[in-house]
């Protein structure tokens, strides 16, 4: 005969029982048939499934349904509608007792308080024990990941903002851009005005051909950040340990192949090259460089260090690593990883910059401006970024020896906060710096152009 859970003792041998309380249960019971007039204010602050006992779950959805039909609950009414179930739950003495014995009917919000706690309780080890299981069963990672993201659901709600609050934070943040300009940018003039500098709680998705500074670019908008005191994260799928050297580059004008090569320079050169990178040290507590990490890893790690900008460079090799494209294709799991990308930002009110990958085809075709559709397994990708920067290095492209080395192409192919456009910067092929062009330096290069098409 199959016990009820009533019946069961609170501890029992090698096995511990769900948490619950039966005084609470009773009580939020009793408070509902001698407080009718709290009865909705009761049930819209209950979470789901509040009840443990059996019998009390059955005793709540009778209340629920005498409530709906006569907005009067008292026990004539309530031993009416359980009818032959009465006995069930304990009888009409069983009834008769929870309004005799609650304390105090105005603690409702106490009791409901403590079953909310327990039941809460209740579902982190239901889910435990779900992950528990696909573990042991060898599950997909990507099912055990989904299993414990259902966590977030049983937290407590912030409850949302009113249009009010939502519009005297608009004021502030419109308030605070005007005195103190852009809080983060990119670090170039024409970029910065097209785009409004680097906001929180957007993704900058950056693609470009292989070869055409994806990295580069990055890092000089992590040195442009850093020196303006912010906190950088970055994930990176490539040896993180060259990033060091690329920053250093950047940072000290000097050849990045003083840096990558040290076996082919002269010992003042390999000074230079020490110094630039213990320069770095000057950025200590505001840059931390991990490897390839799960969102939820990335998350734990971003909620100590508390960056403004979080990086993740590559988008695809991060869902091959951590989606393994059970649930979808490449181009769906590319897509579903930037959305939990943008969310994360949201949460961690950071800005996130994406770097991706160009499909096959773009790589192989020489001389050819990319485009929105070129990202690899684009799919929702460029639906879920905000502002998409295509970069492009004629030069590199080409091998045209007509077009200047120097110029950098930057189209932002998506903007949410204004329209399109294509940026030219200047790069440095040693060093890998990337600046704005001087006006009587365009000026000439715009004329050059024109000479060299």
């Amino acid at each position: 005969m199959k016990r009820k859970k009533e019946d069961i003792d609170p501890i029992q041998l090698g096995q511990l029982q769900l948490p619950f309380s039966k005084e609470a249960e009773s009580c939020l019971l009793g408070a509902m048939i001698l407080k009718n007039e709290k009865i909705p204010e009761i049930l819209v602050n209950l979470e789901d499934d509040p009840f443990f006992l059996d019998s009390n779950k059955e005793i709540f959805e009778h209340i629920k349904r005498v409530y709906n039909n006569d907005k009067k609950v008292d026990l004539v009414m309530l031993k009416d509608s359980l009818g032959d179930k009465i006995q069930s739950v304990g009888g009409i003495e069983y009834l008769g007792s929870l309004a005799e014995t609650v304390p105090n009917a105005d603690n409702w919000v106490c009791y409901v308080t403590v079953l909310n706690k327990k039941s809460r309780l209740r579902k982190f080890i239901e889910l435990s024990d779900n992950i528990k299981r696909l573990a042991y069963d060898g599950a997909a990672f990507n099912d055990i990941y989904s299993e414990a993201d259902k966590i977030k659901s049983f937290c407590p709600s912030s409850g949302g903002k009113s249009i009010s609050e939502m519009s005297t934070i608009a004021k502030e943040i419109i308030a605070y851009i005007r005195k103190s300009g852009w809080e983060m940018t990119f670090g170039f003039k024409d970029i910065d005005s097209c785009v409004g500098g680097l906001r929180r709680r957007l993704v900058y998705t950056i693609g470009g051909k292989t070869s055409h500074g994806k990295t580069t670019f990055v890092n000089n908008l992590v040195l442009s950040n850093l020196a303006k005191g912010k906190r950088v994260l970055m994930s990176v799928y490539e040896n993180p340990d060259l990033i060091p050297m690329r920053l250093a580059a950047i940072d000290s004008k000097l050849p990045l192949f003083w840096f990558i090569k040290p076996e082919q320079i002269s010992e003042d050169a390999y000074n230079g090259a020490i110094q630039a990178v213990t320069k770095l040290d000057r950025f200590e507590g505001n840059l931390k460089i991990v490897g390839a990490c799960h969102l939820a890893g990335l998350k734990s790690i971003a909620e100590k260090f508390k960056p403004d900008i979080i990086i993740l460079d590559y988008i695809q090799e991060y869902a091959k690593l951590f989606l393994d494209g059970s649930t979808g294709t490449k181009a769906s799991e590319v897509g579903r990883a930037a959305s939990e990308f943008a969310q994360l930002n949201v949460e961690l009110n950071t800005a996130g910059i994406l770097v991706s990958q160009f499909s096959r085809r773009t790589e192989e075709e020489k001389g050819r401006r990319p485009g929105l559709s070129d990202f690899k397994e684009s799919g929702d990708l460029e639906n879920r970024t905000d502002v998409a920067l295509l970069l492009y290095w004629p030069w590199r492209d080409t091998s045209n020896p007509k077009i200047d080395m120097r110029l950098y192409e930057v189209n932002i192919a998506k903007n949410r906060n204004g329209p399109p456009g294509v940026c030219q910067l200047k790069v440095d092929p040693e060093t890998l710096r990337l600046s704005d062009w001087e006006e009587s330096e365009k000026a000439n290069f715009i004329h050059d152009g024109d000479d060299n098409e």
